[in-house]
C-alpha cells in the first residue's frame, strides 16, 4: 500500500459580511478620545486562521465633515469605532447632531486584492444631561450621623468618574464623593 496525502487549500470564494447593513450608535458630548462607540462586527465564511478570512476595516467616508473630517477612527483589525482626539475636542451638537459613516471590511489582510463589503454607521450626538447641584445648607455643629449625605451629581454619559476638584480650607477629607456621584460631609 502507498500512502497519499491530499492537502485541501481554502479558496477565497466568500466575501466578508457585516452583521448589519446599518449600525446605530450614539456618542455623548464630552466623551474622551478613544471612547468606544461600537464594534462594526463582520465575519467571513472562508477558513478561519487563513489569509482568506483575515479581515481589515476602514472608514470610507464621514458625513458631514464638520467640524473636521477626522472625528472618528476604526481599528483596522477589530472593527471597534472610537472617537479621535480631534473628535473629542470638537464634538458639538450645534455644529452636527448626527454623522453617517461608510465603512468597509476587506479580507486577505493587508494585501491589495480581496473581497469587500460595506456598511453604514449612523451616529447621533447627544448632549450630556448634567443636573446642576442646588445650594446645600448644613446646620453648624450638626450632630450627624456622619457621613451626612448632601447631594448627588448626575450625568447621562457612560464610564464617568466623579472627583472633587477643590475643597474649602478645612481638615482634609471634609467632603467625599462616591463612585455613583453621592456627595457627603464626613465631619461637623
Amino acid at each position: 500500500p502507498v500512502s497519499i496525502t491530499i492537502n485541501i487549500t481554502d479558496r477565497n470564494d466568500n466575501a466578508p459580511q457585516f452583521e448589519q447593513d446599518t449600525f446605530l450608535a450614539r456618542v455623548y458630548i464630552g466623551a474622551p478620545a478613544g471612547y468606544r462607540i461600537l464594534k462594526a462586527a463582520a465575519s467571513d465564511r472562508d477558513e478561519a486562521g487563513t489569509l482568506n478570512a483575515d479581515l481589515r476595516y476602514q472608514i470610507i467616508s464621514q458625513q458631514p465633515e464638520l467640524p473636521s473630517d477626522n472625528m472618528f477612527q476604526i481599528n483596522p483589525h477589530t472593527g471597534h469605532l472610537t472617537l479621535t482626539t480631534e473628535g473629542a475636542a470638537t464634538l458639538d451638537a450645534d455644529v452636527a447632531d448626527h454623522y453617517q459613516l461608510a465603512v468597509q471590511v476587506k479580507d486577505m489582510g493587508d494585501l491589495s486584492q480581496g473581497h469587500y463589503a460595506q456598511a453604514t454607521i449612523l451616529i447621533n450626538v447627544t448632549q450630556n444631561t448634567w443636573v446642576p447641584l442646588s445650594p446645600v445648607s448644613v446646620r453648624e455643629n450638626h450632630e450627624g450621623p456622619y457621613p451626612l449625605p448632601l447631594s448627588k451629581v448626575r450625568w447621562n454619559g457612560e464610564r464617568v468618574r466623579y472627583q472633587l476638584e477643590s475643597q474649602p480650607s478645612a481638615p482634609h477629607g471634609l467632603f467625599t464623593i462616591s463612585e455613583r456621584g453621592s456627595i457627603s460631609l464626613n465631619q461637623p
